[in-house]
């Protein structure tokens, strides 16, 4: 697998919600595939966010400090506050009741 050149695409902050779900699952396979740590996983995500998504990472982080908060240093927790600010309120809720009206 190491042969394989792939590279997840940047991820530039857009609020349209199929960019941001696809971005996100092709970052996690590529962790997966790549049988990289939390906190390696961390590392590449926040090299691949440009534009909007960059200055939003550097502000919650500035913000964290000034708060407090501990540092972010895990994808599991980059992509908690990712998910807060880029998936709409009720997200999860919507995909629950679509996925019920299936059945």
């Amino acid at each position: 697998m190491r042969d394989t050149k792939f590279d997840p695409s940047d991820f530039e902050g857009t609020l349209n919600l199929d960019v941001y779900l696809e971005w996100i699952q092709t970052v996690e396979r590529f962790f997966e595939v790549n049988g990289y740590s939390d906190e390696n996983s961390f590392k590449i995500a926040i090299l691949k966010l440009k534009k909007y998504a960059h200055l939003w990472y550097e502000n919650t982080k500035r913000q964290r400090a000034k708060e407090g908060k501990p540092q972010i240093n895990t994808w599991s927790k980059l992509k908690k506050l990712k998910n807060k600010r880029f998936l709409p309120e009720g997200h999860t809720r919507d995909l629950y009741l679509r996925v019920s009206s299936l059945n």
